[in-house]
Order: structure tokens, then C-alpha cells, then sequence
């Protein structure tokens, strides 16, 4: 039987060719796309063993992305809890063979946790120090959080993968009117974990 394995990786190729060459197969490699099309157009192959990874007819590329989007809150209607008047996330990613990472920035600004605010309507009492004061709404803090995840693709269908979140240590908590005006500051430290996951579909027998 006579094998074509297309893997841009010498190691895993090397690796995949011993094993079927222990069982009397005859195998050639392609290390691309390209390469794999001019050996199939001038041989015939029992069986082609392609990397699903492989970038398509080359030994690399670049892709390029970029998303914006914008979100208007209509200044007639009233803010809603915990809904943060600006917000933004930015998701870098970065792959290369079998290297793979992804990096997450997340902001929510500073929003109304819950009402206290009276401006003396209705005949309530004004709330003392004002809007801004000491005894006026109840606020999240602004947060920005770093998520950052990687992965390296190993032998036999396993990849390895590690991720941290929260990895700035940003500060969750309340004020009172103004920042100045703390009622409580929480910092729960980076969560790091790591492990192994197998794909049975990268085994070839």
C-alpha cells in the first residue's frame, strides 16, 4: 500500500512513517499543500493522510482580521443596572504550526449598582453631597481583565493546553457617588490551570 502523508511538522511525520512502514507500507511525505498536488498529479496513492491544520497549498500564511462595533444607549431612556455606559473587548489570537494563542482584554466601565440618589423631587430630601457625594448611588468599579490561553499540538492527538484569567489581578468592588468614596475593594488573584486534551480523529491505523 502506498501512503501520502501531507504534515508540516518533521516530527510528526517522522513519527506517522515509521509507524506504517512497520507494517510494510510504502509512504512518501509532502510537507504542504502545493507539494501534495504535484506528487498526486504524477503518482496514485492508496491512502492520502493529511494534517487538518496544514494551511492550504503553502507552508504558511497570514490572515489578517479586524471587528469594530459601536452601540449607541439612546440619552431619553433610563440607565439600567449594572449595564456599563462604555465597554470594548480585544481579542488577539497568534497561530503558527502547532502553536496556537489566544490573549482576551474585556472592559466594562464604571456603572450603577443600585439607586440611593434623591434630588428633592417629589418632595423627598435631598441626598447630602449631592449626585457625587458620599451617600449617593451605588457604583461598580471600572474592570479591565487579561484572559491569555495556549496551546502546542503533541504526537499521538494530544495538545496541550494551558490558560490564565484574570491574570492583570484587577480589582472588583463598590463606591459611593465617587471613587474616592470606597465601600469595598476585592482582588482574587490570576486563576492559572493547565492539562491535556486527546482527539481520537488524529489517530490513523
Amino acid at each position: 500500500m502506498h501512503i501520502l502523508i501531507v504534515e508540516d511538522e518533521p516530527e510528526m511525520a517522522g513519527l506517522s512513517t515509521r509507524g506504517l512502514e512497520e507494517e510494510s507500507c510504502q509512504v512518501s511525505i509532502a510537507r504542504d499543500g502545493r507539494a501534495a498536488l504535484e506528487l498526486a498529479s504524477v503518482q496514485a496513492f492508496d491512502v492520502i493522510l493529511l494534517d487538518v491544520m496544514l494551511p492550504i497549498n503553502a507552508g504558511s500564511g497570514w490572515v489578517y482580521g479586524f471587528e469594530l462595533a459601536y452601540v449607541q444607549h439612546g440619552t431619553f431612556l433610563p440607565r439600567l443596572l449594572r449595564s456599563a455606559p462604555n465597554t470594548w473587548n480585544i481579542s488577539p489570537t497568534y497561530d503558527l504550526g502547532r502553536y496556537s494563542f489566544r490573549a482576551g482584554l474585556s472592559y466594562n466601565d464604571a456603572n450603577i449598582f443600585s439607586y440611593t440618589y434623591q434630588d428633592g423631587t417629589g418632595g423627598s430630601t435631598p441626598t447630602p453631597g449631592g449626585v457625587k457625594g458620599p451617600f449617593s448611588d451605588l457604583y461598580l468599579y471600572p474592570h479591565l481583565q487579561i484572559d491569555m490561553q495556549g496551546s502546542v499540538r503533541l504526537p499521538k492527538g494530544l495538545t496541550f493546553i494551558a490558560y490564565v484569567l484574570n491574570a492583570n489581578n484587577e480589582v472588583f468592588g463598590f463606591y459611593q457617588g465617587s471613587s474616592p468614596y470606597m465601600i469595598q475593594r476585592e482582588y482574587y488573584r490570576p486563576t492559572y490551570a493547565a492539562g491535556f486534551r486527546w482527539s481520537p480523529g488524529f489517530e490513523h491505523k
